[in-house]
């Protein structure tokens, strides 16, 4: 039985919900109500809305607080025509072009210290934002000091103190509701451009002489008072409409049964990084290839049936071997299982081993598809999951430290003596997918992501020292044969250089459907 988009659907009463407000660039703007709960401090936050350029000329503020103050947020398009997001110096720097003459969703999201720009939905750029935000006053389309006037529409803008959006996303169809941590929601009316559906207290004053305008998006309204839509659910409302379609188009409407209702239809998005690839084992994949700066052989070959024995020849560049093959189980397109409690066999010694790669002490990314089977009980009991089963010479250890019965990325490096980092962001439960990232650059500055997410680590900052020595050799998922990690491995990927924080998101973007959805 299939499952209903929520996306695309709304109940039977609705109307026309298109209006904005007109800024015709003569120093036109709107005043916010300064309030307290616009110092969002380190928190997250979203602002989102649709917004049409009748001109695009200069620096065009869209929200901020006065330009160049260094405690708060100023969201603008660049004047090299791109979107910015700025406090002292700018943090996340756009990619796309932006137009004359059309109506583009735009979504600004801080979560967990990365801020993202979405355009239409879809990632546009992102980057590293701790600012601590205290600033109180705010405008839209222009400012105080007239740091570049915005030509042209604003419809349905929502500024929220949370992340509204982690992912790319389905752009709404309807009006904006309000959603939990809503704080202004405005520029929906085709008669006022002061009125507010949402406002903190006072009430928003206008600069110039701003138009309300019945020109929009294309977006509906529903007057029973009830969406269908994720986070905007009303009251109830009469039937269900299917837009878009004269005959009923299933595809468009309907997803596989199973798993998250509301995620369900978002689909992986493009492939994964593939320059300095050097490595990659898929347990989903029948071949999985050495990358594409080595010859491009096989190595790894899982063979047909579960329980299938051989042996994969790795031909990589140099420190080939040959290398038992794993078992693997029949989760989410295969993976490696690395328990003694396991259906389908338990891998040989309690380990994946391959070829001895060495990274260097320079650039590299380590990406590990995982989802965990227990967690230790011990208060410092760690879970290797990449290193030398060597034990020696190991110069890094990427694992899992348990912390409170709660597990977090964590990584160590030796270089006359061992240093050690873990996350303090994202706790990690038993029976969920998981993309672990160990990042290192040429200065031996390390950081680790997860599910594409920069962590901040256990002394406050978001990078360390992770300077190695003996060229930081892997060989396994394990560490001289000792405190091995409990659960699925779904993929190994080595990079031999460091991915920026786009391209590690797009790696998890390539491949989630498979592990999470």
């Amino acid at each position: 039985m299939g499952i209903l988009r929520t996306d695309v659907i709304s109940h039977s009463q609705i109307s026309n919900g298109n209006a904005s407000v007109l800024f015709d660039g003569t120093a036109d703007r709107l005043t916010i109500p300064s309030h307290n709960a616009f110092a969002f401090r380190t928190a997250d936050w979203t602002v989102e809305g649709w917004f049409y350029f009748t001109s695009i000329t200069g620096q065009q503020t869209l929200v901020g607080d006065t330009y160049g103050n260094t405690a708060g947020w100023y969201l603008y398009k660049q004047s090299n025509h791109r979107l910015g997001v700025y406090y002292s110096s700018i943090v996340v720097d756009g990619k796309t072009t932006i137009e004359a003459d059309r109506w583009y969703h735009f979504a600004f999201v801080r979560n967990s210290g990365i801020t993202r720009i979405y355009i239409n939905g879809e990632l546009d750029a992102e980057g590293v934002d701790t600012t601590d935000a205290t600033i109180t006053q705010y405008y839209i389309a222009d400012t105080a000091q007239s740091s570049g006037e915005f030509f042209g529409n604003i419809s349905n803008l929502r500024i929220t103190r949370t992340a509204v959006y982690k992912d790319n996303f389905t752009v709404p169809k309807f009006k904006l509701k309000e959603i939990p941590g809503t704080i202004l929601l405005c520029c929906q009316s085709s008669s006022s451009t002061t009125e507010a559906t949402v406002s903190v207290p006072g009430t928003l004053t206008t600069g110039g002489d701003p138009t309300a305008t019945a020109f929009g998006p294309g977006l509906k309204e529903d007057i029973s008072g009830s969406q269908l839509i994720t986070g905007q659910d009303g009251g109830a409302g009469v039937g269900v409409v299917f837009d878009g379609v004269t005959t009923f188009d299933s595809q468009a409407y309907m997803v596989p049964s199973g798993g998250i209702t509301r995620d369900r239809h978002v689909k992986s998005t493009g492939d994964i990084v593939s320059g300095n690839l050097i490595f990659h084992l898929d347990g989903g994949d029948s071949k999985s290839y050495a990358g594409v700066t080595t010859s491009g052989s096989i190595i790894y070959d899982l063979k047909e049936g579960t329980n299938s024995t051989g042996v994969g020849i790795a031909t990589m560049t140099t420190g080939h071997t040959d290398f038992e093959r794993v078992t693997w189980v029949p989760d989410n397109r295969g993976c490696f299982r690395q328990s003694s409690d396991s259906d389908f066999g338990t891998i040989t010694g309690n380990m994946i081993n391959f070829p001895q790669i060495s990274l260097g002490n320079d650039n590299y990314t380590i990406n590990v598809w995982v989802k965990l089977n227990s967690i230790p009980q011990g208060g410092d009991e760690q879970q290797i999951v990449i290193s030398n089963k060597d034990g020696g010479p190991v110069s890094f250890l990427g694992y899992l430290k348990n912390v409170s019965h709660r597990l977090y990325i964590a990584a160590g490096a030796y270089y006359s003596s061992w240093s050690y980092k873990y996350s303090t962001t994202t706790a990690m439960n038993i029976g969920q997918w998981y993309l672990l990232t160990w990042v290192n650059t040429a200065q031996y500055t390390g950081s680790m992501y997860v599910d594409g997410v920069l962590q901040t680590l256990d002394d406050g900052n978001t990078t360390w020292n992770s300077r190695s020595s003996n060229n930081t050799p892997l060989n396994s998922t394990s560490y001289a044969g000792s405190e091995t990690f409990d659960g699925w491995i779904g993929q190994i990927q080595f990079y031999s250089d460091t991915l920026s924080a786009t391209e590690i998101l797009q790696n998890y973007n390539a491949h989630k459907c498979r592990y999470i959805y």
